[in-house]
């Protein structure tokens, strides 16, 4: 019994959201309902009804209404603006984390006496973070565009220090890699993004 009249909240929330929604975002549902929860689905079919946007469930049948497939592609495509701006903004954060790691190497490499090179990489991690908040904070091209260049240069500079180690493993090259290609990877979808 307390399972139902937790689903019946649940649902309760669900036909709030959608009789919120216009008659556009309505027949969207309706056209993708097959990648809808079909209780979503029911409450969307009932709102179209008493909206007068269908006659019945039978209308859904007609050519206009058959389920249109979603696209693949490397890079998700986000429709609404409010949820592009969480991922933007969770995506700056997470290159804003990645400026602890030239932090924290910098830190090594003063402590082993390559004062310039150590300074160097606190330079580059305030301006890898200052870039990243201005993402988290307001997006811009211009702002990714730089920090695609800085990492970069970042592949560059790790591929050099790589070689100069005497004893390194494939592994430790595999993981530069693999990073790197995460880095990448959200700064691409950030483009996209913005």
């Amino acid at each position: 019994m307390n399972e139902k009249s937790k689903q019946e909240e649940d649902n309760s929330h669900l036909k709030e959201f959608i009789n919120k929604q216009t008659d556009e975002k309505i027949l969207d549902i309706l056209k993708k309902r097959k990648h809808y929860q079909p209780e979503a689905v029911d409450i969307a079919v009932e709102e179209a009804i008493e909206r007068k946007l269908i006659n019945s469930e039978q209308d859904l049948v007609n050519p206009e209404f058959q389920t249109e497939p979603l696209k693949r592609s490397l890079f998700p495509t986000i429709e609404h603006e409010k949820n592009r701006e969480k991922v933007r903004r969770s995506l700056g954060r997470s290159l804003l984390i990645v400026a602890l790691l030239p932090l924290i190497f910098g830190f090594t490499r003063f402590k082993a006496g390559n004062i310039a090179e150590g300074v160097g990489l606190f330079v580059f991690a305030l301006i890898w973070g200052g870039f990243s908040t201005q993402i988290m904070i307001k997006g811009g091209r211009r702002n990714v565009n730089i920090l695609l260049v800085l990492s970069v240069l970042s592949v560059v500079y790790v591929g050099i220090y790589l070689q100069s180690i005497v004893q390194f493993s494939y592994f430790d090259h595999f993981v530069v890699v693999a990073f790197s290609l995460l880095i990448f990877y959200g700064l691409f979808f950030l483009r996209r993004l913005i």
